[in-house]
């Protein structure tokens, strides 16, 4: 009798296959700290020549909407009218007595997500 030969099966090896997992990528949100509150200077409300202009409006629920939201972040802002056609309204920080000062107080503004510009009284 003739042994019997069985033919040579060789394992199919498939490729492993990892699932690809994504890391979770969840949005941060940096918690918004009031500023402290700026030290007034003395005597810069009289002398004070410079401000930080946040815009002038027309229509005072856009400015109140805008004070609203800097004063929640911690900054004081004032309201003057503007002389120009129609009623308009500027809202401003307070004076400083230099540029410098004034451009300080912008980059902390900046820094809280605000824009504005330096200006001068005229």
């Amino acid at each position: 009798m003739k042994p019997k030969v069985e033919p040579k099966v060789e394992p199919k090896v498939e490729p492993k296959v990892e699932p690809k997992v994504e890391p979770k990528v969840e949005p941060k949100v940096a918690a918004v700290k009031p500023a402290p509150k700026e030290a007034p200077v003395a005597s810069d409300k009289k002398t004070g020549q410079f401000f930080v202009q946040f815009g002038v409006f027309s229509d005072p629920k856009n400015l109140e909407n805008l004070q609203g939201k800097l004063k929640q972040a911690g900054f004081e802002a004032a309201t003057e009218k503007v002389d120009a056609a129609g009623q308009k309204l500027r809202l401003r920080t307070r004076t400083y007595a230099t540029r410098n000062d004034a451009a300080a107080a912008l980059k902390k503004l900046e820094a809280a997500g605000f824009s504005g510009i330096v200006a001068s009284k005229s």
